[in-house]
């Protein structure tokens, strides 16, 4: 079982060492400094209201909102187990069972558990966590195309990656509030880049646009209810059972399900 899905267990391995130092830290009252969005909205930043003090999660539905990005990342990492054992014909590294798939998957598992870092704890350093997790993300999709366009090895991605994200996640520490704006920038970037995939083709690269445009319409979906879910927006309700803010969560997991999925469409003539 272990040999056939070897890359689910890694992942489940991640997700529970991730739980266990996330149930700690609650643990430990979640030790820091406030998130800065808590100056202006000391009880119900990002909409939802704190629970009582001393809770181990401030913002419990914020928080489990983010299961599906583990459920997305498991999915992925499910799938490159059975590429590993069954590869298609085309030579698409997305669809073999290469170090890029594994670092999507686990991107993917990351963004999960950042954001659940943040939402519990309501902390300084968990904002950061949270931003840097999307940093990472952002960072791997940029170069990943920058890498198929000029097919760059594979160390050499990872190199860069390491360094991008790296360099950009300890500016965001130092700068606060540098980290979505690299977030929104690396985003930009890599949507141009795949746009000029789909319409020229550079190195041979070609990929189908349909999920590329599910990935688009959900994400420009999701950020329409974020958006209007913030603190004072129509859509907040800081008792609700219904918070936007976990729904936003929910959907950017089903963007970067569409993004696997975009991905593993390539035909590449190299």
């Amino acid at each position: 079982m272990f040999n056939n899905r070897r890359e689910v267990w890694w992942g489940l391995a991640g997700v529970a060492g991730a739980l266990a130092i996330f149930f700690f830290f609650a643990w430990l009252g979640w030790p820091g400094a406030p998130d800065s969005c808590t100056r202006d909205h000391p009880n119900t930043c990002w909409c939802e209201d704190f629970l009582r003090a001393g809770a181990w999660i401030k913002q419990p539905i914020n928080t489990w909102g983010n299961l599906g990005f583990f459920a997305i990342g498991l999915a992925v990492l499910w799938q490159v187990g059975s590429d590993r054992r069954h590869p298609p014909a085309r030579r698409n590294p997305m669809t073999t069972a290469s170090p890029f798939a594994l670092v999507y998957g686990g991107a993917v598992l990351f963004l999960g558990a950042g954001s659940m870092f943040f939402h519990a704890s309501m902390t300084q350093w968990g904002g950061w966590i949270d931003t840097y997790s999307l940093i990472v993300f952002g960072s791997f999709g940029l170069l990943y195309a920058g890498t198929r366009i000029f097919a760059w090895p594979v160390s050499g991605f990872l190199a860069a990656h390491v360094v991008l994200h790296g360099t950009l996640g300890l500016v965001s520490w130092f700068v606060v509030g540098t980290g979505t704006p690299f977030f929104a920038g690396l985003v930009v970037l890599w949507v141009g880049t795949e746009v000029v995939i789909l319409w020229r083709a550079p190195g041979g690269v070609r990929r189908a646009w349909p999920w590329f445009a599910a990935a688009l319409g959900t994400f420009a979906g999701a950020l329409v209810i974020w958006a209007l879910s913030q603190t004072g927006r129509p859509l907040c309700d800081p008792v609700s059972a219904f918070q936007g803010h976990a729904v936003w969560h929910l959907l950017s997991a089903v963007v970067a399900g569409c993004v696997f999925l975009y991905l593993r469409t390539e035909q590449a003539a190299r």
